[in-house]
């Protein structure tokens, strides 16, 4: 039986900055692990460690097994680190949501050993515990020469999975003092750009309002008042937040930093839900808006109106919560002149922020073969898929109805539209004097933050920056 692993966290390129808290679907693992008598220890990359610092806690611990977690963004460095436990003579595992897109091509590209598809914290218990291989749910492994891929796990039950507690994480390196929960998983809608059926799958489950009130109760009485609920589709199921509401407030929990940061469905809320998650302690929440025009919310399957949108903005706002939206530019059926709804639509209310993505065509997702039954690509997945990200003005595919250039003005717009609107709440929250316009200067994507973070290569300055930064707009509820 496998009695200690060490898993590893990739990192992301420089511009991210620090990450705010524990990496959720680590904590899943560690705990149920732990649960079972596995010891485990965790090495976040994102947090500056290198491969020295992996190498001292190798040496140090003597796991039996590597972990390593894989999104599809900059796949190629987890597929470095893979590259680099292998010197040590151990099994090496990975994970993730790249591993539950691409499958049996994520273990041979990286070259591990196992793969681990969807949800695997049975699948991981049941693997270290040596149980036949083909009997292992999710697992991806060699059998006489070739790649064999067992049926994935969805776990009904969510109530039976232990809740993460981080045990072996210093939670004090992240750079807010801040829990995640994720409280369901799976996510029954149909957006044509969204990965979630092929890593959570379609399937709504959701833990119940008891459960995830003891995972509250357990850090507020650590300290812990920030809470960031990362749920696909927190609101599904009102029965069950109200639930939960009703412990909160029964258990006298004040002073509480809750959101919804993943964002919540605009046709799933209601005056009485959101006044009651303000009451009990939610402090913002997001909306995935996507785009404002109602013929490209069709195409892309989004499920829900502008009208929709707009009444649980206002809605929202209206009981006091913060409130950011999030867009996608270049949607199936964009144009230039749709586009300008959508920064009509950010600018016309008092939210706090509103972040133009660039658009990732997804491998496994129906946008990306949209996009690919059209020959629209300008940039091969092998290329963009580990050199561009949400954030950047690059766009990898183009229509006749909104080119490459267009693209490109649309996202410098959407940036320039976000700070306008991060300014004004500033404004709103301090008033408008020479010292809000010099704090806005400082906290926002100025020349004095490029500067600091491009021409500046040093570590530990950069965390100490990020730190500073976010903890100052966590002061003034930024």
């Amino acid at each position: 039986m496998i009695k200690k692993v060490v898993f590893c966290i990739p990192p992301f390129p420089n511009r991210y900055g620090l990450p705010t808290h524990p990496h959720t679907g680590i904590g899943y693992l560690s705990q149920s692990l732990d649960a079972v008598g596995v010891e485990s220890r965790v090495v976040d990359f994102r947090l500056g460690n290198g491969y020295e610092r992996l190498r001292r806690t190798i040496e140090e611990f003597k796991p039996d097994l590597f972990g390593v977690t894989m999104m599809t963004y900059y796949h190629n460095l987890a597929y470095e680190i893979v590259g680099f436990l292998k010197q040590f003579d151990k099994p090496v595992i990975i994970g993730g949501p790249h591993v539950s897109t691409l499958k049996e091509v994520a273990v041979t590209e990286s070259g591990a050993d196992y793969g681990f598809m969807n949800e695997a914290e049975i699948s991981l218990v049941d693997f270290c515990k040596n149980r036949p291989l083909k009997d292992i749910g999710g697992l991806i492994y060699r059998h006489n020469g070739k790649l064999k891929i067992n049926r994935p796990v969805i776990i009904e039950r969510l109530d039976l999975v232990p809740f993460p507690q981080y045990k072996n994480i210093n939670m004090s390196q992240y750079a807010r003092k801040r829990v995640p929960i994720i409280s369901s998983r799976g996510c029954p809608y149909q957006c044509i750009f969204c990965t979630i059926s092929t890593v959570m799958g379609r399937k709504y489950r959701f833990r119940s309002a008891e459960n995830i009130f003891s995972e509250l109760k357990h850090w507020y009485d650590l300290g812990y008042r920030d809470f960031d609920f990362q749920d696909d589709n927190f609101t599904v199921n009102k029965e069950r937040v109200f639930k939960l509401f009703d412990l909160i407030e029964k258990a006298g929990m004040k002073c509480l930093f809750m959101q919804c940061g993943n964002g919540i469905r605009a046709d799933l809320s209601n005056e009485e839900l959101l006044k009651r998650m303000k009451d009990v302690g939610f402090r913002a929440i997001a909306f995935g808006v996507e785009t404002f025009d109602s013929k490209v919310l069709v195409r892309v399957k989004k499920g829900e109106t502008n009208k929709q949108i707009e009444r649980g903005v206002k809605m929202a706002l209206k009981v006091g919560l913060e409130v950011s939206l999030f867009f996608i530019v270049g949607l199936p059926g964009e144009t230039t002149k749709t586009f300008k709804k959508s920064i009509n639509f950010a600018l016309k209310y008092r939210i706090s922020t509103a972040t133009f993505y660039n658009l990732i065509p997804f491998p496994e997702t129906e946008l990306f073969q949209w996009v690919v039954n059209n020959g629209l690509f300008i940039l091969q997945p092998r290329d963009y898929l580990n050199t561009v990200a949400h954030l950047e003005f690059v766009p990898v595919f183009e229509t006749k109805d909104f080119s490459a250039k267009e693209r490109v003005n649309a996202l410098l717009l959407g940036k320039r539209t976000n700070n306008l609107i991060k300014r004004r709440d500033m404004e709103r929250k301090l008033g408008n004097t020479f010292f809000v316009f010099l704090l806005a200067w400082l906290v926002y994507d100025t020349i004095l933050n490029a500067l600091i973070f491009r021409l500046i290569n040093i570590g530990w300055f950069k965390r100490f920056i990020n730190f500073t930064i976010l903890k100052l707009q966590v002061r003034l509820n930024l």
